[in-house]
């Protein structure tokens, strides 16, 4: 009797996706660690040096420090990336020197044995954890791909409206100036400013910020498929695709890409129902943000 052949051995979907997600939250872990690492050094330079067995002198403080720059600096880009591997190589060239710096130090004097022993065997196995890291995260298929996408979707936008290019062009345009004017929309904020973008029916626009920092962004209208309506992009410039924003929106769960996206779901309320919902406070026919108990206003 014959015997079915033996398919090939494959790597189930699932046992792949729970590896990248072992490294991811690996990588995040040691992008903390660098930052709290790297804030002891830098703000508590002279106790750090006494604990792990060096002499507490001012070279040796300012060493501590800028190390304590650059792991902050390490950390920070760790955790704006979905594939960091570029920043773990940096931080395992990193550990080398530290390994050399700290080697070179304790040569001069130590102050405890014991805290020698410690920080070596931690430096060690801190080193050896980000080579390993950053070797599986860089095989993992699609690395800058990912990256490229997850810093694309902490600042933008999209929704599919239906209605035609050319009608939504000019009420986006008065849904835009009434979100300045009622003074509760954190992109489109009040004086905001509206300008064509050339060969499109697109726009930009640019607004004050927080803290005096401008918002701008840009929107455009494409065809959705099978004639249903239009698709609308929107794309933050400033100051919400930064690194430092990325990293607020991972430790806070916002990103700026959400505050436009809370306005294009309120502007195709808007156009499809001809009314979007306001809260109780209202006092005026802009619209506001929704509550749970809101009234309606009528387009």
């Amino acid at each position: 009797m014959s015997q079915n052949p033996k398919l090939p051995h494959s790597t189930p979907p699932q046992r792949s996706r729970r590896g990248t997600d072992g490294y991811e939250r690996l990588a995040k872990g040691l992008g903390w660690f660098s930052i709290g690492l790297g804030a002891a050094e830098l703000f508590a330079a002279g106790p750090l040096a006494r604990f792990i067995g060096i002499r507490d002198t001012g070279r040796h403080r300012a060493t501590l420090r800028a190390f304590g720059v650059r792991e902050m600096g390490a950390g920070v880009g760790i955790l704006s990336r979905q594939r960091p591997q570029g920043w773990l190589w940096a931080r395992f060239a990193g550990d080398i020197l530290d390994i050399g710096s700290y080697l070179s130090a304790a040569s001069e004097g130590v102050t405890s044995a014991g805290g020698v022993a410690l920080t070596l065997t931690s430096l060690a196995g801190v080193t050896a954890l980000d080579m390993y890291c950053a070797s599986q995260m860089s095989r993992l298929p699609g690395s800058a791909t990912a990256d490229q996408q997850s810093r694309r979707a902490a600042h933008s936008a999209i929704i599919t409206i239906d209605r035609p290019a050319e009608e939504l062009s000019g009420r986006l345009r008065d849904f835009i100036r009434m979100r300045g004017e009622s003074g509760e929309s954190r992109v489109f904020t009040s004086g905001v400013q509206l300008s064509d973008q050339p060969g499109t029916q697109g726009l930009r626009w640019r607004a004050p910020g927080i803290g005096g920092m401008a918002v701008a962004g840009s929107i455009r209208f494409e065809p959705a498929p099978a004639n249903r309506g239009t698709i609308v992009r929107a794309e933050l410039d400033s100051p919400w695709n930064t690194g430092a924003a990325r990293i607020a929106g991972k430790v806070f769960k916002f990103a700026g890409g959400e505050f436009v996206q809370n306005e294009l779901r309120k502007f195709k309320q808007l156009v499809e129902t001809g009314e979007m919902a306001v809260s109780d406070a209202t006092v005026t026919t802009s619209p506001r943000e929704a509550q749970p108990a809101g009234e309606l206003v009528h387009a």
